[in-house]
């Protein structure tokens, strides 16, 4: 299930950059299929119909200003259409556009065999140019180049002609070799496009594990100071309330040694769960030390800071751990600190809470002390 999810949105990123390329090149390609159609017309005037030649020339352009309109509303879209919907589209608009130059081009085919082959250097041409042009979708390609050359290929194999016979043989070559060619072009593109998911996926998990505690998924020491340097600034600059709680767990070394390191590490799983629902987005959490933890509230006072340590200490005293038929409690001491204008750094900050938290250890444990963090403090972390 987990690789069916990796592989849909590797899918939507290929198709979003094949997008981005089909709809960069089209333009070129738009205004020269008109172009191309008028000096063919041009080039077989004298032996062809003509009002079904300049019919012929306005499908064509008619077809050119609505691919034209697709890519405007492509670069300016500000709808939600997704973009399987943009692709259909595209593919749909390019295979019409195939479609009236194949039909268009076997309708006008002259008699006289040079005129013929004329009409044929055109077509392949054509073809030739959606091959070089939109290689990156083979299967696009393939449909409008089997509209474009099919039924000129038909009337040239049914002919008595061995010259026309060799012609329409040569556009089946082409197709076979342009479709193998389309297949091998899209695989590696495929390929290069996974290869760049990867790589972009491997290095957005390194810098999570980087900043991420692997134990309790909070922020490791250095991410939480790193992640709490702007928020704090914010709240000296513009004066707002900040306030920090630092809490530790009581006896955590006898729970490890009574009961093994995995009951320990089951500890800390459960007490970072508690602090992930009860802190809100904005809180930052982060594990700093073995068993000791920091919170800051951005936008909190001294006393809404000591209700969420309340709560905090109260949910992990009603925590248990299972071990066989025994359970294992376990408490936490909380300090707690609210800034004030003249603390001038966040190590300051968070050496106060520090303090505090011993302080609620020297008061028997499993309680919280909300303290004043002195004028001048630093603090090395």
């Amino acid at each position: 299930m987990a690789e069916k999810e990796q592989i849909t949105p590797l899918r939507d990123t290929i198709r979003e950059e094949r997008l981005e390329v089909f709809f960069a090149q089209a333009p070129l390609a738009i205004i020269l299929s008109p172009m191309a159609a008028a000096i063919l017309v041009g080039a077989i005037w004298e032996v062809v119909e003509r009002d079904l030649a300049i019919s012929w020339v306005v499908v064509v352009t008619s077809m050119a200003l609505l691919r034209f309109g697709l890519v405007a509303a492509f670069n300016a879209r500000r709808s939600r259409v997704s973009s399987r919907i943009w692709e259909r589209l595209f593919i749909s608009t390019l295979s019409l556009t195939g479609l009236a130059w194949g039909v268009g081009a076997w309708l006008l085919l002259p008699e006289p065999f040079a005129y013929r082959a004329v009409v044929f250097f055109f077509v392949m041409g054509m073809a030739s140019a959606a091959v070089a042009v939109y290689a990156i979708h083979w299967v696009a390609v393939v449909i409008t180049v089997l509209a474009l050359v099919l039924p000129a290929t038909v009337e040239f194999l049914l002919q008595d002609s061995l010259p026309q016979r060799l012609m329409g043989i040569t556009v089946l070559l082409f197709v076979m070799a342009a479709f193998r060619s389309l297949r091998i072009t899209s695989h590696f593109v495929q390929r290069a496009h996974s290869l760049s998911y990867e790589l972009h996926e491997a290095k957005e998990h390194a810098e999570t594990l980087a900043r991420t505690d692997h134990l309790t998924g909070l922020h490791n020491r250095r991410s939480f100071y790193d992640s709490c340097e702007t928020p704090f600034k914010l709240a000296r600059r513009h004066g707002q309330a900040l306030a920090a709680i630092l809490f530790d767990i009581d006896r955590f070394k006898k729970i490890n040694d009574a009961h093994g390191h995995a009951v320990g590490d089951e500890v800390l799983r459960i007490l970072s769960r508690i602090v992930f629902e009860t802190c809100r987005a904005s809180d930052v959490a982060g594990r700093v030390g073995g068993e000791e933890f920091a919170i800051l509230l951005p936008h909190t006072n001294a006393t809404n800071a000591q209700e969420l340590a309340e709560r905090l200490r109260e949910q992990m005293e009603q925590s248990v751990v299972h071990v066989g038929k025994s359970e294992v409690k376990f408490t936490a001491s909380f300090g707690v600190v609210q800034m004030r204008a003249e603390c001038e750094s966040l190590e300051a900050l968070v050496a106060a809470a520090d303090a505090a938290m011993y302080q609620a250890k020297e008061r028997g444990k499993n309680c919280v002390f909300v303290a004043t963090p002195p004028a001048r403090a630093d603090a090395a972390f």
